[in-house]
């Protein structure tokens, strides 16, 4: 046996890296109390824990039902193996039984904790790779500054993810978006360190996560350190402040999803803020932003041209000081199939859309974006090889305000030329479209999209896109084309 995929984890800034750290309601019967949201262990004995030889039945006087269900850290004692178990089943005032074995031998002077919440996440999914397939590890809102990174290692499956979700302290424990100012934040005043590390990790999802960096020499948010890792979900996390939000250093092999994220304030200069490279895995954006960073917004290339694509829906490239989006060279020449699709580029001070591959043939669907007030020398879409983008396929996108539209791209199909701004409040990131003629040309040609990382009275980020929703007229339809 092991710590069952029912178990949940839970992280808290006040927490102890010694706490038992997780409760299993599976196991607990009817008597078990969970004592894991709580700051403090329920029980902690230095020296009570004997055994009459190997096994996982722990002799403990002090015993009681409440017990059951609960984790239990041994952090020492003679032949007692230490690390993290549950407990299954309890003797009132005579014993505790664990997940596994537990001791080796004849135990004696056993030392550990029962309940109370971990210290910091690499506890629960770090290097000992705790936490199970099907685990869900909850992270109370507070602030967790460290000086190291947290090290992230652990695998879930396609069945049964490991998933990683922040929460409002006092609020429930779900699975769903909660508003930027609710959530955890993971911060340094440390240089060059990473928040947090992903060494091998495949099959695992955060939501709600915020990292910040306050250093004088900034690290990246989230940082692959190893290859091989992949098949990870990042929903609705936000990263400002760091060198790049989330940096793949080149080891993507597997896929990775972003959904409702944003990287914002990043100070590298000569990548992206979603920096996100190497292998040949496929890359989605859905509902992301990327603002105001000192280098790219996003910056997408693979090594493997034949396997590797990426698709970008509803996002957001906004004041960047290079490129919106940067496609880097690779070392392969397939077809790389990739989608732009109903995205916002806005005052990036290079180029909008930037490709610098100059060998293979890009297959790129552009459809329904607005690229606008790009000034300078700023292009909207921009080739480095024109033979490159032969493939390219454009439709539907809206002009306005840039130095040049396009330079060795194919011309597109029903381009929007805009006169004047089309957004609300476009300086102030409200990218709701205004009720001008000008921007009535962008509305009512897709999807209802909306950021999810943002409080709902607030009216930010919220219908992203070239093409907005219309609402339902007379109960007939609910979208339409107006152009």
């Amino acid at each position: 046996m092991s710590i069952s995929s029912s178990a949940v984890w839970e992280i808290r800034s006040d927490g102890a890296a010694t706490n038992g750290g997780h409760y299993d309601s599976a196991a607990a019967g009817g008597s078990g109390v969970d004592y894991s949201q709580q700051a403090a262990a329920q029980y902690t004995t230095a020296n009570g824990f004997t055994s009459a030889g190997a096994g996982a039945v722990i002799l403990y006087a002090a015993a009681s039902a409440d017990m059951q269900g609960n984790g239990l850290n041994i952090t020492g004692g003679t032949n007692f193996t230490v690390g993290w178990y549950t407990i299954t089943a309890v003797s009132v005032g005579v014993s505790i039984t664990t997940d596994r074995n537990s001791t080796t031998g004849v135990g004696a002077n056993g030392a550990g904790n029962i309940g109370g919440a971990l210290l910091r996440l690499q506890n629960a999914i770090g290097s000992s790779a705790i936490a199970v397939p099907g685990n869900i590890i909850y992270v109370r809102s507070g602030t967790f500054s460290n000086t190291t990174t947290d090290t992230v290692q652990g695998d879930g499956t396609s069945a049964n993810l490991i998933k990683v979700i922040g929460y409002l302290a006092g609020g429930s424990r779900t699975d769903i978006d909660i508003a930027e100012s609710s959530m955890p934040v993971f911060t340094t005043a440390t240089d060059s360190i990473a928040k947090i590390t992903l060494n091998g990790v495949n099959y695992v999802t955060f939501r709600n996560i915020k990292i910040t960096d306050t250093a004088s020499t900034r690290g990246a948010g989230f940082k692959w350190v190893t290859s091989g890792g992949g098949n990870l979900c990042f929903i609705n996390c936000v990263t400002d402040g760091c060198l790049n939000g989330f940096d793949t250093n080149a080891l993507v092999s597997r896929p990775i999803y972003f959904i409702g994220c944003a990287a914002r304030n990043c100070t590298a200069t000569t990548s992206g803020a979603f920096n996100v490279t190497g292998g040949g895995a496929p890359v989605i954006w859905i509902n992301c932003v990327a603002n105001d960073n000192a280098g790219d917004g996003y910056t997408w290339g693979v090594t493997n041209a034949t396997t590797g694509y990426f698709i970008m829906v509803g996002c957001v490239a906004d004041t960047n000081a290079r490129d919106g989006l940067r496609m880097l060279q690779t070392t392969g020449t397939g077809t790389m199939p990739c989608m732009i699709k109903n995205s916002t580029f806005y005052k990036n001070t290079v180029d909008s859309i930037h490709t610098m591959i100059t060998s293979g043939a890009q297959a790129v669907l552009c459809l329904n974006n607005i690229i606008y007030g790009n000034g300078g020398t700023t292009i909207g879409i921009e080739c480095d090889t024109a033979s490159v983008s032969s493939n390219w396929f454009q439709f539907n996108n809206a002009f306005g305000n840039n130095n040049s539209n396009r330079s060795n791209v194919p011309a597109g199909y029903g381009d929007i030329a805009l006169t004047a701004d089309p957004f609300v409040g476009g300086p102030n990131r409200n990218f709701t479209l205004t009720s001008t003629t000008n921007a009535l040309l962008c509305k009512g040609t897709a999807y209802p999209l909306k950021i999810g990382i943002f409080d709902d009275a607030t009216p930010t980020y919220q219908d992203v896109g070239a093409a907005q929703r219309i609402e339902e007229q007379n109960l007939v339809m609910s979208r339409r084309f107006v152009r």
